[in-house]
């Protein structure tokens, strides 16, 4: 139960992931599509500054699925790409490396190097590709709700183990070991019984002697001291 309950939420985190990677991505490119004249980039500086900020601090330690950078890559005369806006300032301007592939929808990939998922969209204007913008999330900030729920559900399943363990000698010390002890007794009643009917023995009151072991106040002690009655009406 652990396990697939751990793995749903592992699913259920990474739909999450993906759904707000996806739209961030699109919701940027729209908002760069809106302003293709602006070269001086205060638009794009404003929106980009607002979801640095949202991002942040300001977001509070229960928000969740923090990206690492959210970037607009601009096509320069070369066929490379620059970084024209981006939520980290220390990147803009420096070159980015080429795509693998044709970019026309939104999609997402994994980088291993990294250790992020990536969230690329691509900005098209009347037919022409001039960018795209990427938001990246790190594998570990992603996880981290995952990691902590795991602990806790570790956590808690050695408690019920303690406990299922605590109650299992208890109930062994109850009713278990009682019922073991009664059935030692009787067993000896009967071997001795049976040798006496076979002839292996012979009849004697002296070997009729009924073993109480059964320490308890329960209906397992009722039933062995029925049985040492039994035993001494047999023995008479």
């Amino acid at each position: 139960m652990r396990f697939f309950l751990l793995r749903d939420f592992s699913r259920t985190i990474l739909a999450a992931v993906y759904a707000n990677g996806e739209g961030l991505a699109d919701r940027t490119a729209s908002v760069v599509k809106a302003n293709p004249g602006d070269r001086d980039r205060i638009s794009l500086d404003d929106f980009f500054g607002a979801e640095a900020k949202k991002n942040g601090a300001a977001a509070g330690p229960n928000s969740s699925f923090r990206f690492q950078t959210l970037s607009f890559f601009r096509r320069d005369r070369a066929g490379g790409f620059l970084v024209w806006a981006s939520t980290n300032l220390k990147l803009v301007g420096e070159h980015a490396p080429q795509l693998d592939e044709a970019l026309t929808q939104t999609i997402s990939r994994y980088n291993p190097a990294a250790q992020s998922y990536e969230f690329l969209a691509p900005v098209i204007l009347s037919n022409v590709f001039i960018g795209y913008v990427m938001v990246d999330y790190a594998r570990d900030v992603i996880y981290e709700p995952y990691f902590r729920t795991q602990v806790k559900v570790f956590v808690i399943a050695a408690l019920f183990m303690y406990a299922s363990i605590f109650l299992i000698y208890l109930l062994g010390r109850a009713i278990v070991t009682p019922i073991l002890f009664l059935r030692m007794s009787v067993n000896s009643i009967s071997n001795v019984l049976s040798s006496m009917v076979k002839g292996k023995l012979k009849f004697s009151s002296e070997l009729l002697q009924y073993k109480e072991r059964v320490r308890t106040h329960d209906e397992v002690k009722s039933l062995s001291d029925e049985v040492n009655s039994m035993t001494t009406v047999i023995r008479g």
